[in-house]
């Protein structure tokens, strides 16, 4: 989910606005102009539609106090989408929030999760990793991996769509190994899962991991799939589980 940093504005209650700029990958990543950027409502409703300039910088129109979907688009790039919600001030994007995912990126992933038994190369993509939050700070990537999640997603007809894993493929000494299950069950050490197949439109995801209790704990994303589209998640934050 967009991080919000909020800033003094003018514009009516009923509005705000979100400004940024779009980047070409998640870490490395350069400005992109003449990207496409789309907001929807939390129904998928669209609101507003703005193009980068040569430095990659945008500004769109959001509904105050309200959850919405961005969906960014580029010659060469996948439709990206994200959510966020809006408060009353500005909305300023932090450098390299707001990414678009590459063609060939994308087919690479496809690759690697391309021994599951939900594997489709027709639909949108829903990807990324489970992180635990348990602390509040700016570098989400530090957190610790959830290995032993689940998860399920729902599309927008209300069919359930099964995740997949990477297998475990490596011992403790780095040394790869043949694996003997190709079809994962949970995250596993590296956090990662895809979903294929998912039809255009919002879309719950069930996140359900286990930390030694009696039931495993569930934590629900809402995201927007975009038509052929993907939905990065780095990361999908669970919550440490109450008492």
């Amino acid at each position: 989910m967009i991080a919000l940093l909020f800033a003094a504005c003018t514009l009516e209650p009923s509005d705000t606005v979100m400004i940024g700029a779009v980047y070409s990958a998640h870490t490395d990543g350069v400005p992109v102009a003449n990207a496409t950027v789309e907001t929807r409502n939390e129904m998928g409703e669209p609101l507003a539609i703005a193009t980068t300039d040569n430095d990659g910088m945008f500004e769109v129109q959001l509904p105050s106090t309200q959850m919405f979907f961005v969906t960014v688009s580029g010659d060469d790039y996948v439709p990206t989408s994200y959510a966020g919600i809006a408060g009353t001030d500005a909305l300023l994007l932090n450098e390299g929030e707001l990414w678009l995912r590459s063609e060939t990126k994308l087919d690479n992933i496809r690759q690697e999760f391309s021994d599951c038994d939900g594997f489709d190369t027709a639909g949108g993509v829903i990807e990324g990793e489970v992180r635990l939050l348990v602390v509040l700070q700016d570098d989400l990537e530090s957190l610790p991996l959830v290995t032993t999640a689940l998860l399920v997603a729902y599309d927008s007809n209300g069919i359930a769509h099964s995740a997949c894993y990477l297998p475990e493929d490596e011992d403790p000494g780095g040394d790869t190994k043949e694996t003997e299950e190709s079809n994962a069950q949970v995250t596993g050490s590296t956090g990662r899962f895809a979903f294929f197949g998912v039809p255009a439109g919002p879309t719950d995801i069930d996140i359900q991991y286990d930390f030694g209790g009696s039931e495993p704990v569930s934590s629900w994303h809402y995201v927007y799939v975009p038509e052929e589209g993907t939905v990065p998640m780095y990361p999908a934050l669970v919550n440490l589980p109450g008492p």
